[in-house]
């Protein structure tokens, strides 16, 4: 029921989420049916089939009294001011779910048939998106807040050499700004879209950090990487491009760094070697395919070491956490 129900179960929990379900039962512990139809002004039989459906996935349990309350895990996600799930929700809804409706037709045809849902000039939803403002507002809050909640320290870490890293396709520049602060010594420069460069330099205004964080205009599959720089990072990006692409891309990073230079990727996720999964992996390789680029997809730590070695990255390591994320470090 879960795959057959999928689609109405993420809608109820959206709206849900919306409507204030999640908040309510945080602020006012224990609630009957009742009177949670009263304190959101829904009919009764809404109301009723909303926290069935919630109760069934688990997301709304009731207490020893009969009353109810959120799971544990809902409240902070979403019923605090953390936004990081709120935005991953409205990320799958605007963007995602109208687009798998052309899954079948992405499969069968090898290429991202859902990008037809955001008409406009390019072929990768990337660039789509500049044609959508409010949509790409919804994809970089998305960004933001999966760069906010799971920079993996070790990636932070793995930085601590450099002077100046490239942070290539680095988004309105929340990275940027949590190295900046992480290691004060850091230059960094944002290569990405014309659009997108306008933002970062208003967030480093903002963040007071305008002195050491700034964007240039980068075609990521054309440009070569400017030289200057003694550290590339690629965050969440080797996944929307083909192996191609990818391998281009390490080589192009070779070629900019000086020795001992460190090329440092965070997919994030990885896939396992035998190509099984995981869950995660299988959806967003979905998703790269049928709407991202219609090429990508969630590649295992084997392609990422065969792709080094074949640059000429004299080491390799790659270290996988429980939540089958990655950062990968090459050294020239």
């Amino acid at each position: 029921m879960l795959v057959l129900g999928g689609a109405g179960f993420f809608r109820a929990v959206v709206a849900a989420h919306r409507l204030g379900l999640f908040r309510v039962l945080a602020e006012r512990l224990g609630l009957s049916r009742d009177e949670v139809a009263t304190t959101l002004g829904l009919p009764p039989h809404s109301v009723t089939a909303l926290l069935m459906t919630c109760q069934a996935l688990g997301w709304v349990e009731r207490d020893e009294h009969g009353g109810l309350r959120n799971a544990a895990w809902v409240g902070p996600a979403l019923a605090s001011t953390s936004q990081t799930f709120p935005a991953l929700l409205e990320a799958f809804d605007q963007l995602m779910y109208g687009a798998f409706e052309h899954l079948e037709t992405s499969l069968r045809q090898g290429t991202n048939t859902g990008l037809e849902r955001f008409p406009g000039p390019g072929t990768t939803l990337y660039e789509r998106l500049s044609a959508h403002p409010a949509l790409e507002s919804v994809f970089h809050a998305w960004m933001s807040r999966l760069s906010e909640a799971g920079l993996p320290q070790r990636l932070v870490d793995a930085l601590t050499p450099a002077t100046h890293v490239l942070d290539v396709g680095g988004g309105d520049g929340t990275n940027a700004v949590v190295l900046a602060r992480a290691h004060p010594h850091l230059r960094v420069t944002v290569l990405d879209l014309p659009s997108i460069c306008e933002r970062v330099k208003a967030r480093a205004a903002d963040e007071g950090l305008a002195d050491r964080i700034d964007a240039r205009p980068f075609d990521l599959r054309h440009d070569e990487l400017p030289s200057g720089a003694d550290a590339v990072l690629f965050s969440r990006i080797f996944n929307i491009y083909g192996e191609a692409t990818n391998q281009a891309l390490v080589e192009r990073s070779f070629r900019a760094l000086p020795t001992g230079g460190r090329l440092v990727v965070f997919p994030a996720m990885v896939s396992d070697d035998d190509g099984s999964g995981p869950l995660g992996a299988a959806f967003l390789s979905l998703y790269f395919l049928n709407l991202a680029t219609g090429e990508g997809r969630v590649y295992a730590p084997a392609d990422y070491e065969r792709w080094f070695a074949q640059a000429g990255f004299s080491s390799f390591s790659c270290e996988v956490d429980e939540r089958d994320e990655a950062v990968i470090v090459g050294v020239k």
